[in-house]
């Protein structure tokens, strides 16, 4: 099947549908972030620091565009990279299917929260190939993006023009403390699938526990 080219409005609508604000809240301590559906029954990709300052008692809630509101738990986090998955109880036929074909200057999508005002579409392109980047002292496998990521845009999917997930948003650096402007790093569906595991069609997690994709 040949997919064709979206638009931006063709994007938003379809990846609405399929991206979360995600709130987390424990003794006064409140975070905002952002996560994209990954499977048919409410498993969410987001960030690991979106979750790190958080105690097992924390509330994580997940909020779709149509108000809907969920309780998350944690279902598995990476030890080797800045990937966490969340899980709900919800079915769905909506969600994110993950692609590693992309194309330097090609124009990219991603929705985000920033500052946890809601989700907000932005555009940019694919910079570089592939990079190791150094970031808090760990070199990153990530892709660069000229788009500008805000505090809540974290875990935010990265779209093709054809709607296929790319990565997630991820991290910006600093140069004597001041972020370097239209520099974003994305981590790629190529670590994404190494960290949840897919063989044939079927997204494996710990406990042995079993999601269709």
């Amino acid at each position: 099947m040949i997919l064709c080219s979206c638009s931006s409005f063709d994007i938003y609508n379809d990846a609405i549908n399929k991206t979360v604000e995600i709130r987390c809240e424990n003794e006064g301590l409140t975070s905002s972030a952002t996560g994209t559906l990954i499977s048919l029954n409410g498993l969410i990709l987001t960030n690991k620091h979106v979750v790190n300052d958080f105690t097992e008692n924390s509330s994580i809630k997940v909020s779709f565009i149509n108000e809907e509101v969920y309780n998350a738990e944690i279902i598995s986090i990476s030890k080797m990279y800045d990937l966490c998955l969340l899980k709900i109880d919800k079915q769905t036929d909506c969600f994110s299917k993950l692609s590693e074909e992309f194309t330097i200057g090609k124009e990219v999508y991603t929705l985000g929260n920033p500052k946890g005002y809601g989700l907000a579409l932005s555009k940019g392109i694919i910079s570089s190939d592939y990079k190791n980047v150094i970031y808090k002292e760990e070199s990153i496998f990530s892709i660069p993006t000229n788009i500008e990521i805000y505090d809540g845009s974290s875990g935010g999917p990265l779209y093709s023009t054809r709607g296929e997930l790319l990565g997630i948003m991820t991290f910006r650096i600093r140069d004597n403390g001041t972020y370097i402007s239209g520099m974003s790093f994305v981590i790629p569906t190529k670590i994404i699938k190494e960290f949840i595991g897919i063989y044939n069609g079927i997204i494996v997690v710990r406990m042995h526990r079993l999601f269709l994709l």
